[in-house]
């Protein structure tokens, strides 16, 4: 019997894949922690094939956005705070029009939970996969871009 090839690749991922599921987002993490957490699941979640494992990142997501979402009006520790002064605030380079993080996370969630309801036909779930990841990854972007003037805060 001919043995089969080895898709290194394929393994390197299913193994990031369970580092990910099966790895808890701790209690203590913050903001920008959780956003990087949901930066994740999306760049897994745009690159896997399997349904199981889609579906268990995307479930994954899902809480992960409930958190973002109720951190978003949470106080930022402090040296979350440093990372975001600047001496002069610049443009922003996200749109106005897409309101604030709230509204952008109740997006992500949307679209979270249409994928999870595994009702989309094929073409269309990877369309709204990709949207999910630029979304999540617009959103981290903007929780981490730099806006607090340095010397405004005491």
């Amino acid at each position: 019997m001919a043995s089969r090839p080895v898709n290194y690749c394929t393994r390197y991922t299913d193994s990031i894949i369970e580092r990910l599921l099966s790895t808890p987002i701790p209690a203590s993490a913050d903001l920008f922690d959780v956003a990087e957490f949901c930066s994740a699941f999306v760049n897994e979640l745009i690159e896997c094939h399997d349904p199981a494992q889609s579906q268990a990142l995307c479930g994954r997501l899902s809480h992960a956005l409930v958190l973002l979402h109720r951190l978003c009006n949470a106080d930022l520790p402090p040296h979350r705070i440093e990372q975001l002064k600047v001496s002069e605030t610049p443009a922003s380079t996200f749109p106005d029009y897409w309101g604030d993080t709230d509204t952008l996370v109740a997006y992500a969630q949307g679209v979270t939970q249409v994928l999870l309801s595994g009702t989309l036909a094929d073409s269309l779930a990877v369309t709204m996969t990709g949207l999910l990841h630029d979304l999540v990854h617009a959103i981290e972007g903007y929780i981490k871009e730099p806006r607090v003037v340095q010397g405004a805060m005491h």
